[in-house]
């Protein structure tokens, strides 16, 4: 999985943009909006290639795991953000999800008796 650290804005929610590989203890960042942004029901940003190439002109830091970004985050210097997953939107359309429902007024949830 992949994670890119954003701000904690709902809408129209704007990417930190620095260099990932600096080794300087002060790395220069700035708030980029990424224009053509789509979001599962989960708040994952759906990657496709529109969305891949306006992430690299813009400079968007990209991570690994949750972990890489959290220490990347603690080297900005800012006070609160997020961390929002990338997925891929061909892969979010075969995602399935398992509904474990309970309803009372049915008898769908009783199990059968040997």
């Amino acid at each position: 999985m992949a994670y890119v650290i954003a701000d904690t804005g709902t809408e129209k929610q704007k990417l930190y943009a620095f260099d990932s590989t600096s080794s300087d203890g002060n790395v220069t960042w700035e708030l980029v909006r990424i224009e053509n942004t789509k979001y599962d029901h989960d708040g994952a940003i759906l990657l496709n290639a529109h969305m891949l190439s306006e992430l690299k002109a813009k400079n968007v830091a990209v991570f690994e795991s949750k972990k890489s970004a959290k220490s990347a985050y603690h080297k900005l210097g800012i006070s609160t953000c997020r961390y929002v997953e990338l997925v891929f939107e061909i892969s979010h359309e075969y995602k399935l999800r398992k509904y474990l429902g309970y309803s009372s007024w049915t008898k769908l949830n009783k199990t059968k008796e040997s």
